[in-house]
């Protein structure tokens, strides 16, 4: 059989793509003709890192490195293997049991010796028995547990205890026809409507049922509107409260249900025409009163609705009231009155808003008969030691918790 030219040229071009194909391949793989095998363990773990030596194979290319060290990151967790021992007895007042391993294979870093702790095993094996009936009084069953293997330590019996469960009603449940709801009463705010046996047991079920609910929100307006018809007679507006900025409408009942309708409302909104004040200064604090007052004129505003002046009047503040005393010490507790007493005396301020001396008493003991805590003076802060300011005052009286309260510290500053 002999093949025409054409096909002659397509077998030559189709060997040529083989010995290509063949060429390729055997030039990929002369460069991976290095094989090793690793020589020795890995070594110890040094600066988060191990290392291995491993020696070229027998028909590797010569070009290939006769040794070559590879190096990895070490292993979180070393192989540690351990020999366990038994079981310790149980240890009856933590209900704990040890064992003790013995290091087996490992490195330096592996602990030599390690313990582990469990709970222990349940020693008494009981025999459940059958639960009584539902005790009506407290809604609870009962069974008791019998002691079958385990030590004279295991109690005979045990008693169990749980609640009753809901048992599933056998009978069929009744199904109704629900009517329509009736009107909102406005009086109860409440609706009603009557349901109708439709299936089930009408010697169990109520053959005619009444079922009541809060009107919605709505249904009250609505019926409260239709109901109560509430007409008042609107009154002027009053004159413009400065303080507030306000004014106030009365509203008088002219029609309607007097013990539906309120007899009076009252409207308040904001001024129209708001009245700008300059303010004067402050008077000097009242000895007695304690008050001090301002007198306000008028800038802009109606005369209408603004007064030319307006006073205000505020309680001083403590500040202005500039007294300053010295406090002295607690008297001895008082065994008629069981108080202690001490007396401040005027160091600074004017006589006339200023009291010249000031009488304190405490009661020598709380309210649960436990003893008050009672101090000295506080002195003056120490030098500086270890980043720390500490003062201290005299306990006169009190227990180890009023002690803490006896020092106060500060850093250094």
């Amino acid at each position: 059989m002999t093949l025409s030219y054409d096909g002659q040229r397509w077998m030559k071009t189709l060997w040529t793509l083989v010995v290509l194909v063949v060429v390729l391949v055997a030039t990929a793989s002369a460069g991976h003709k290095c094989k090793y095998e690793r020589q020795g363990k890995w070594s110890e773990c040094e600066n988060g890192k191990q290392t291995v030596t491993k020696v070229k194979q027998e028909g590797s290319d010569q070009s290939c490195p006769q040794k070559k060290v590879k190096t990895r990151m070490c292993v979180a967790g070393e192989k540690c293997k351990y020999e366990k021992n038994d079981w310790s007895e149980c240890n009856e007042a933590t209900n704990l049991q040890t064992r003790t391993m013995t290091l087996k294979t490992g490195s330096s870093r592996c602990s030599p010796v390690k313990s582990i702790t469990r709970k222990c095993k349940k020693a008494c094996k009981y025999q459940k028995g059958n639960w009584s009936e539902c005790d009506p009084m407290t809604k609870k069953m009962t069974r008791t547990l019998t002691l079958v293997k385990g030590s004279d330590q295991c109690p005979p019996s045990k008693t169990r205890q749980r609640r009753c469960r809901k048992r599933k009603s056998s009978r069929k449940a009744c199904k109704y026809n629900r009517g329509p709801w009736s009107q909102c009463d406005p009086v109860t705010n409440k609706m009603q409507r009557t349901m109708t046996l439709k299936r089930g047991d009408r010697d169990a079920c109520d053959p005619i049922k009444k079922v009541t609910r809060q009107c919605r929100r709505r249904a009250a307006l609505t019926a409260a509107r239709i109901h109560t018809k509430c007409k008042y007679e609107f009154a002027d507006w009053q004159q413009c409260d400065l303080r507030t900025n306000t004014m106030t409408r009365i509203m008088n009942l002219v029609q309607g249900d007097p013990e539906k309708c309120a007899p009076t409302k009252e409207l308040k909104r904001k001024c129209r025409k708001p009245c700008k004040f300059r303010k004067g200064s402050w008077s000097a604090c009242h000895p007695t009163t304690h008050l001090m007052t301002r007198m306000d004129t008028l800038i802009k505003g109606d005369k209408k609705f603004c007064s030319n002046k307006r006073q205000i009047t505020k309680k001083c503040k403590k500040g202005k009231r500039k007294c300053q005393y010295d406090i002295g010490e607690w008297s001895d507790c008082n065994t008629t009155t069981n108080k202690r007493t001490r007396v401040k005396k005027l160091k600074k301020g004017d006589l006339k808003v200023c009291k010249p001396e000031i009488a304190m008493t405490k009661s020598c003991s709380r309210p649960n008969g436990k003893e008050r805590c009672f101090f000295g003076k506080w002195g003056e802060y120490l030098p500086c030691m270890n980043g720390v300011m500490t003062k201290t005052r005299e306990l006169i009286q009190g227990g180890t918790e009023c002690e803490r309260k006896a020092v106060k510290t500060k850093a250094c500053s």
